[in-house]
């Protein structure tokens, strides 16, 4: 078996209304339930119906995450995980993007995997075993292809530029702000 993706033009849609795997709202996915009508976004939606069913087994006491709203990164993580090309989940839509248009809204992108730094950011902040969590994080590629992962997650509308890099494990918790 050969490990060459296709080249082929495959049926992209755009996800939007997505209410789980919000991270993958505006980003086009490739649409394999039903390729001749986009609008029914039905990848879009299975994902988030994936998202929406693992949610409340992986948060709280005795399970994978903490349950705080910081660590909904952890659905940023798992949904553009689902979405990207990777090596364990499909979206040639990353080799039809279209970036031509002056206006950056209207750009055709594909969402990227997470980068090893939002890996290590989500197991020092929200998972309940940090140290066995990290050897998950160990496993990604690092340094990636520049724009070939997601670097870091998103808090309240912000990206969390930790600059991490390969940097592997991460303790300091760049999401405490002291009271001033």
């Amino acid at each position: 078996s050969s490990n060459s993706r296709r080249l082929d033009t495959v049926a992209c849609t755009v996800c939007q209304g997505l209410t789980t795997c919000t991270a993958l709202n505006g980003y086009q996915i490739q649409e394999t339930y039903y390729p001749n009508n986009l609008n029914y976004l039905q990848t879009c939606k299975v994902i988030d119906d994936l998202g929406a069913r693992l949610e409340p087994l992986i948060f709280g006491d005795g399970r994978t995450f903490r349950d705080t709203t910081q660590c909904r990164i952890v659905m940023q993580y798992l949904c553009l995980f689902y979405g990207s090309d990777n090596t364990m989940y499909v979206n040639e839509c990353v080799n039809q993007e279209d970036v031509k248009d002056p206006n950056p809204a209207n750009h055709k992108v594909a969402p990227r995997p997470p980068c090893k730094s939002f890996c290590v950011q989500t197991a020092q902040l929200c998972a309940n075993d940090p140290d066995y969590f990290i050897q998950t994080c160990n496993e990604i590629a690092c340094p990636p292809v520049e724009d070939q992962c997601t670097p870091d997650p998103i808090i309240s509308g912000e990206t969390l530029a930790a600059n991490l890099g390969c940097t592997v494990p991460y303790y300091d918790n760049p999401y405490f702000n002291a009271a001033s």
